[in-house]
């Protein structure tokens, strides 16, 4: 009987490092995030933006204190359908497109922290900027003349979008 019961605490007892043992291997693998190339991790410590980003590779965060929110740096494309403008002679033109956009790496804290999500950043702001620019520019023209000069438009609402985000942004760019 004790010969068994001297077996059977050896064999608890190392049960019981290896799976101490195992779980510190798991915390400790854990702490290291791969982030892709094209994207830009954001480290955040308890839920609050830490400033930090980091870029493409292996990181390291600490376990259970911070974490790591990625994003997406490529260009992103946004199609847009039923955005309404009027003309110079104020007819109502519907206007559809693609916006693409690309996030600065060393803005993807202070777009986490003020915006929220890629997904947010696209649906409160950009959209909206967007909708506000168009009108602002489609108006100058005649009807006749917006599906001829459709380039030069295109080209005035992507410089007020790049006016709206140099006022929005402290470097320039979404």
């Amino acid at each position: 009987e004790v010969a068994d019961l001297t077996v059977w605490r050896r064999a608890a007892g190392g049960t019981a490092i290896t799976c101490v043992l195992l779980a510190g291997l798991f915390v400790f693998l854990s702490s290291f995030h791969i982030v892709q190339a094209g994207h830009a991790g954001l480290v955040r410590q308890m839920g609050a933006v830490t400033g930090r980003h980091v870029g493409p590779g292996v990181n390291f965060t600490l376990p259970f204190i911070q974490d790591l929110v990625i994003y997406d740096t490529r260009v992103q494309k946004v199609p847009f359908d039923g955005l309404e403008a009027a003309s110079a002679e104020y007819q109502l033109v519907g206007v559809k497109g693609t916006l693409n956009y690309r996030i600065n790496p060393a803005a993807v804290p202070c777009r986490f922290e003020h915006v929220g999500s890629q997904h947010e950043l696209e649906q409160k702001v950009l959209i909206p900027a967007l909708q506000q620019n168009i009108k602002a520019v489609l108006p100058r023209y005649a009807i006749l003349d917006i599906l001829p000069q459709r380039a030069q438009i295109a080209t005035q609402v992507t410089a007020a979008m790049a006016a709206t985000f140099a006022t929005y942004t402290t470097d320039g760019g979404v």
